[in-house]
């Protein structure tokens, strides 16, 4: 007639087993979680977050969370929700009920190509705090990015990592020679992270230091290699590091050509949008070009 029953064929695991995915993802209770909805319409998904906020269960919240990201269909529409414990995923699954809008999570459907890229950013987003959090708490990133420090200790005969995990009062991080291994250092550390998570790169791009990034990442330079990279262009570039300014402009390419006619001392530096362009150059011709402008 169709009835089913569930059998016990063997023992699990022992308690001393090594960790999993599953415990790798979820069982931190210090870090927000993410929890993605999907449905195969906008006004299912939407039904499916007012089903569930009543059966969250604050016990359980790891557990309910590696089930909806491990153990669901992931259909066309999707919601992801980032949240610290269930009082914020119930108040989030409401929002998304009701339509409301929230800085917690993100709505849209999902591309059917599947396809992710990769960007590896250059100097810029880098702080002094960055990366200690995962260092501490994720095994993947602490051991590629020891690995990395040790590539690059060779090469530059200091540590980066220990530069890294200085506290904001003498951390060196706005000094391109600390920078710019410092990020490469870190994206080592995500790249290791989201492949033992399971996500795939279909494609790498980098710009400026990132470049060193995604050439190790698609095994265009060795690890040794772009640590060696990394130290000596830093170190390079840090020995002029003051003598140049850059002016972000609201100009065309072709109107900042026409602007610096006769200008040797300022260059276009980066075309950024259609009406974006940055300049390069002294101090003074940027300022006067600022107000120029």
């Amino acid at each position: 007639g169709g009835t089913n029953a569930p059998a016990i064929v063997c023992e699990p695991p022992s308690g001393n087993a090594e960790p999993t995915a599953r415990t790798f993802l979820v069982e931190d209770t210090r870090r927000p979680r993410l929890l993605p909805l999907s449905a195969a319409t906008g006004q299912a998904l939407r039904a499916h977050a007012a089903q569930l906020s009543p059966c969250i269960d604050a016990q359980a919240l790891g557990d309910q969370a590696y089930t909806l990201a491990r153990r669901r269909a992931h259909l066309p529409e999707r919601a992801v929700a980032l949240v610290s414990n269930a009082e914020e995923l119930v108040s989030e699954l409401r929002a998304i009920a009701e339509q409301q809008p929230s800085e917690h999570h993100v709505l849209g459907r999902a591309s059917s190509e599947r396809k992710l890229l990769w960007v590896f950013t250059g100097m810029g987003p880098q702080w002094w705090a960055m990366g200690q959090e995962l260092c501490e708490r994720e095994p993947a990133f602490r051991s590629a990015v020891q690995s990395a420090d040790q590539a690059f200790e060779r090469a530059a005969g200091w540590s980066v990592l220990r530069e890294m995990q200085r506290g904001e009062s003498d951390s060196r991080m706005r000094s391109n020679a600390i920078a710019q291994p410092a990020n490469f250092v870190l994206q080592v550390g995500l790249v290791s992270m989201l492949r033992a998570l399971g996500v795939p790169a279909h494609g790498l791009l980098g710009h400026s230091v990132g470049e060193l990034g995604a050439a190790w990442a698609a095994g265009c330079l060795s690890l040794e290699q772009a640590a060696y990279v990394a130290y000596h262009r830093s170190r390079l570039q840090q020995t002029v590091a003051g003598q140049g300014t850059m002016l972000a402009t609201a100009l065309s390419p072709s109107e900042a050509r026409r602007l610096l006619a006769g200008r040797p001392e300022v260059s276009i530096a980066a075309l950024n949008a259609p009406k974006s362009v940055t300049l390069a150059g002294t101090h003074e011709a940027l300022a006067s070009l600022a107000t120029e402008l």
